[in-house]
């Protein structure tokens, strides 16, 4: 038996331990603070561990889609997915997400929920230039 709610900011280090881009204290403060602040829908199993989860990022975007392995396979991203974005509809937000390029299922997963791959690719970038000028 699965329920669909939020997640909440405890599971940060559940969300970090999961995310390619996380495992370090940057990045389990970055996922606690967009707990705290943005939208995300969770599947929690009968035991109320979540199995399933996604979030916003600080852009407002579909961020760190992950399903547990043994419960894979069940829909659970395409409802994690499909709750959230019914959610940020609902706060006037636009729809969007970022997936890794090499992440073919996640892509096939959200055409399959109607979004569309946009040709572009932003990339952000900090240069620090020193010059003589310093």
């Amino acid at each position: 038996m699965y329920r669909e709610t939020c997640l909440s900011p405890i599971h940060a280090p559940i969300v970090d331990g999961s995310w390619s881009f996380g495992g370090s204290p940057a990045s389990l403060n970055y996922v606690s603070l967009c707990l705290k602040s943005m939208p995300s829908s969770c599947v929690y199993d009968s035991e109320g561990i979540p199995v399933s989860w996604v979030l916003c990022d600080h852009y407002g975007a579909m961020r760190m889609l992950y399903t547990v392995p043994q419960h894979r396979r069940k829909g659970l991203g395409s409802l994690v997915s499909s709750k959230l974005a019914e959610a940020m509809r609902g706060q006037g937000m636009l729809v969007h997400c970022h997936v890794e390029e090499e992440n073919i299922p996640s892509q096939l997963m959200f055409k399959s929920l109607g979004m569309q791959e946009t040709t572009s690719r932003l990339l952000w970038a900090r240069c620090d230039l020193k010059g003589t000028n310093d």
